[in-house]
């Protein structure tokens, strides 16, 4: 799962000195979106919502200046340190790990977001995230308008040893994360799981994700 804490707040740093960092997946990632596109003439297409997924999801919710729907099992936690804070929801567990949707903010208005696109923050979100296993692969990078803004997206795929089995093969955990800039602002929303069960679960995070918007 995503790294939280330090890593997230050294993002605001590091994120200037980064550049793209994409590279061909090994084999085709399964799109597996949870994703209607509605294309938009001259410009990027405009991502929203798959209706089926919505009803899902549990009503709005509304957590300091932003607003989101989320799987209504999933259990709530905040995390911050300096300008950066995370919103976190994580669902029930299950073999070494358990789904979970992320939101990183950061509100310092000395932040890298009025020098960076959406591509780059992402470039440099997803370089920070390759330490959390191995044989990581990505797509290209997409991009996309959702609710008025204009948001880069990704999905990865990575390994990592099951505890406690140094034997066994790696467990598998796919992904996807969506970036965006706001002045100095900027947002990241990291979802994933781990194999067999990503199939499902990350149509619907991923649906969640295209719900996200600020009050």
């Amino acid at each position: 799962m995503a790294k939280t804490g330090v890593l997230l707040v050294t993002l605001t740093a590091a994120v200037l000195a980064s550049g793209p960092c994409f590279s061909a997946p090994a084999k085709p990632l399964q799109p597996g979106s949870g994703t209607r596109i509605v294309p938009k003439a001259k410009s990027a297409p405009v991502w929203r919502p798959d209706p089926k997924l919505l009803r899902q999801l549990g009503n709005e919710t509304h957590i300091s200046s932003i607003a989101i729907r989320v799987p209504p099992d999933y259990v709530y936690t905040m995390q911050h340190q300096g300008t950066v804070r995370d919103y976190i929801w994580q669902g029930a567990r299950h073999g070494d790990s358990y789904p979970q949707l992320t939101i990183v903010e950061s509100t310092d208005d000395r932040g890298p977001g009025a020098t960076l696109t959406p591509t780059e923050l992402l470039a440099a979100y997803l370089a920070q995230r390759k330490a959390d296993g191995t044989a990581w692969t990505e797509s290209p990078s997409e991009s996309g308008i959702v609710n008025g803004r204009k948001w880069a997206r990704v999905r990865f795929r990575y390994a990592v040893p099951q505890v406690g089995r140094p034997r066994a093969a790696p467990d598998v955990h796919r992904g996807f994360a969506f970036a965006t800039v706001n002045g100095h602002d900027f947002t990241v929303i990291n979802g994933e799981d781990l194999d067999p069960y990503a199939d499902s679960v990350l149509p619907l995070l991923s649906t969640a994700a295209l719900t996200f918007h600020h009050r």
